[in-house]
C-alpha cells in the first residue's frame, strides 16, 4: 500500500520534461493510469485518514518542567535560601533545556532558570538577543500583576505627601531613609511631580532591620511630619534626632511583613505592586495603563 511518502514521491516524478530518458510515465496509457494507479492512491488516502487523525490525538511528549514536583523543587531551592522559599510558578523557558522558575514573595518574585536534569541553576535576566527585550522582567511583571493590595487597609493619615493634594492619582510608596534604592527612586518621584500635576505620592516610612539607624531616622521624620528631613537624609545631610509617642512605624512594619514587602515598594491606585526602583517612563507607563 502507498504510504504518504509514496504519494508525495509520485507527485514529484510525474512532471518530467518531454524527451527525457527518465520520462517513465509516458510509457503508460492515460487509461491505464486512471484505472490502475489512481484507485490505489485514493485507497491509500482513505486508509491513511484514520491514522493521521489518531496521530493528532496522541499526547505530546511530557513537559519536563511541569513534571517536576514542588517537593523536588523545594529540595533544590531550599538549599539556596535558608528557611525555604515559596515556589510561585514553574514553566518551560524560551530556551530549550531550561525551566523558568519563579520563587520568593508574591510581591517581589525572583525569576531563575533550572535545567531539565536539575543540575544547574541560572540566576539573572534572560534577554531576547534580537529585540533585547528582558524576558525575565516580563515574567516577573506578569506574576506581580496577579496580586493586589487592598489599599483601604493602609492608613494614610500620617503619610508624607510629595506633590499636590489635589492630584487625581495618588500612589503609595514604602521607603527606608537609609535604603540607597529608595533614594534613587525618590529623585524619580520628584521629577514626576514637577511634570505631572495629576500625580502625587503618599510616602510611608518602613525602616528595615538591616539599617541600624533607619528606625530612629524614620521616627524623627515622622514626629516632625517633615518631607524635607527625609530628602535631606537622602542627600546625606544630618537630621536632628527627635522622639515622640507614636506607633505608626510599628504598624507599617507589621503591615509590610504581612505582605512580605521590602523597600522601595510602589502601590498603584488599583492596588497593583511595583517592587524596587523603576525608571520614570516605566512607572508612568504602569500608572497610566491603569486609567
Amino acid at each position: 500500500m502507498f504510504g504518504y511518502e509514496n504519494i508525495y514521491l509520485i507527485s514529484i516524478i510525474s512532471p518530467f520534461k518531454r524527451g527525457s530518458r527518465s520520462m517513465l510515465m509516458t510509457s503508460f496509457s492515460r487509461k491505464w493510469i486512471m484505472t490502475q494507479i489512481v484507485p490505489f492512491i485514493l485507497l491509500a488516502l482513505v486508509f491513511s485518514l484514520p491514522a493521521l487523525a489518531n496521530a493528532q490525538d496522541r499526547p505530546t511528549a511530557k513537559d519536563p518542567c511541569s513534571s517536576m514536583t514542588e517537593a523536588a523543587l523545594h529540595g533544590i531551592f531550599d538549599k539556596v535560601a535558608p528557611g525555604g522559599v515559596l515556589i510561585l510558578s514553574n514553566r518551560r523557558s524560551p530556551v530549550e533545556g531550561l525551566c523558568e522558575i519563579a520563587i520568593g514573595s508574591k510581591m517581589n518574585p525572583q525569576i531563575v532558570y533550572l535545567d531539565y536534569a536539575k543540575k544547574y541553576i541560572l540566576a539573572g535576566s534572560l534577554f531576547d538577543a534580537k529585540s533585547m527585550t528582558n524576558l525575565s522582567l516580563i515574567s516577573r511583571n506578569a506574576i506581580q500583576e496577579q496580586f493586589r493590595v487592598d489599599i483601604s487597609k493602609i492608613p494614610l493619615e500620617k503619610a508624607l505627601l510629595l506633590g499636590s493634594e489635589k492630584a487625581t492619582q495618588k500612589v503609595i510608596v514604602f521607603t527606608d531613609p537609609d535604603c540607597p534604592f529608595c533614594s534613587s527612586l525618590h529623585k524619580t518621584l520628584q521629577q514626576i511631580v514637577t511634570k505631572r500635576k495629576d500625580v502625587a505620592f503618599l510616602i510611608k516610612l518602613l525602616p528595615l532591620p538591616m539599617h541600624k539607624d533607619a528606625y530612629w531616622k524614620s521616627k524623627s521624620i515622622l514626629c516632625n511630619r517633615s518631607l524635607k528631613m527625609l530628602e535631606d537624609n537622602f542627600e546625606k545631610k544630618e537630621i536632628p534626632r527627635t522622639d515622640c509617642q507614636t506607633d505608626e512605624l510599628d504598624k507599617n512594619i507589621k503591615f509590610a511583613g504581612s505582605l512580605e514587602l521590602g523597600t522601595p515598594t510602589i502601590i498603584l491606585p488599583d492596588g497593583s505592586v511595583i517592587a524596587g526602583a523603576v525608571p520614570e517612563d516605566e512607572l508612568l507607563r504602569r500608572l497610566d495603563s491603569k486609567k
